[in-house]
């Protein structure tokens, strides 16, 4: 919900969707849409000083929530934003909601510029975290781990789901308890 409140501003299309039409019913029902208020609420404060810190505006933003695909490694994901910052760089960027910025969410920035057929110039992770009221703005310039050892990491993860699709259909074949 609160991806879809930032980016949309961003998108030519209303990017609402059957996802957040379910989770704006689940927080009414479950009496959570004061609290999510109040979330958005930090949210919207601390996007509007990250994008003017980052340089992220009308004119520098080239897309948002954009499914990518790579055939040849077999995946696919949606990233959140690609923009051009204030120096010029192209950089992919993933909006994070949490606690903190996990080695698994700069995997998935890599696959992502792994199936884009453009040259990223810096992956972000922007972290906003209503519950702690804090963000941070997270790039591969500063983690300890490069691209290349990132996407190594990924592609191995990749290959140990080769077999997921024989595994699937052995399992609806035999039945579950029989695997």
């Amino acid at each position: 919900m609160i991806h879809y409140q930032l980016l949309n501003e961003f998108s030519d299309e209303d990017i609402h969707g059957t996802n957040e039409e379910n989770s704006t019913e689940q927080l009414k029902l479950e009496g959570n849409w004061k609290r999510y208020q109040e979330d958005l609420a930090f949210a919207r404060e601390a996007w509007d000083e990250i994008k003017q810190v980052r340089g992220i505006n009308e004119d520098s933003v080239l897309d948002v929530e954009c499914f990518v695909t790579n055939l040849g490694v077999g995946y696919a994901g949606q990233f959140d934003l690609l923009y051009i910052d204030d120096d010029s760089n192209i950089v992919l960027a993933d909006l994070k909601t949490g606690k903190g910025i996990y080695p698994k969410y700069k995997k998935q920035l890599i696959a992502y510029t792994k199936a884009l057929n453009l040259d990223i110039d810096r992956v972000e992770i922007i972290r906003i975290y209503p519950d702690g009221e804090e963000w941070e703005v997270s790039h591969d310039g500063k983690w300890p781990e490069s691209r290349a050892e990132l996407w190594g990491e990924f592609h191995e993860l990749r290959a140990g789901m080769d077999d997921v699709e024989e595994r699937m259909e052995s399992i609806l074949e035999d039945g579950i308890n029989d695997t």
